[in-house]
């Protein structure tokens, strides 16, 4: 049997230096929100100045030149819609109070872009996000309440390109909650109607 010698490591030693700065990253290092923890207030975020809540008329006079146009399916208004360049913005029907439910930036690469730049402009503009990762063909991240119906604004964009196609990119504030409350209203009205 080989006999192995066991040194004590001595204080001086690079080896101490690197466990103690791993132990001060590890004990200063920032708690990722959403979890029972506290997570960016959504309401407080805009895409291009839409926030969520904002209605037609707070809209229009932001942007006197904004088009809105009714939302009408099977011969019942469903709400309102706009765009502004590259953003879409999505309003509930008139009995909820005509607000934004969703705002949506869409922007489409047509070679593979640099993405750390343009992730790294949302991460100023808004933080450091709640959450954050990447799946096989995109990176995301998500601000706010992550899950459920929870008011969030997420980011994703395409990372791997097949052929010609391009690489999209969006950024979408969304009140989930709100959304399915205006989806049902809609049903309740064309059930009503078909009885």
């Amino acid at each position: 049997m080989q006999n192995i010698k066991i040194r004590p490591i001595h204080p001086r030693s690079g080896y101490w230096k690197l466990v103690l700065a791993m132990m001060v990253l590890f004990l200063t290092a920032p708690v990722t929100p959403g979890y029972g923890l506290e997570a960016t207030d959504v309401d407080k975020l805009d895409v291009d100045g839409f926030r969520l809540g904002m209605t037609v008329e707070e809209a229009k006079e932001k942007w006197p030149d904004l088009k809105i146009r009714e939302v009408v399916r099977e011969k019942e208004h469903v709400g309102f819609q706009a765009h502004r360049s590259e953003v879409h913005v999505s309003f509930t029907s008139k009995e909820l109070g005509s607000k934004i439910f969703q705002v949506q930036l869409v922007r489409i690469f047509h070679e593979k872009p640099n993405t750390f730049p343009i992730y790294q402009k949302f991460v100023k503009k808004y933080g450091r996000p709640d959450y954050g990762g990447r799946q096989m063909m995109n990176i995301n991240a998500c601000w706010g309440k992550c899950y459920g119906d929870n008011k969030r604004l997420e980011f994703s964009m395409s990372i791997v390109g097949f052929g010609n196609k391009p690489f999209p990119m969006t950024l979408t504030l969304s009140d989930r909650k709100l959304e399915k409350e205006n989806y049902n209203l809609f049903k309740e009205r064309v059930k009503a109607k078909k009885e």
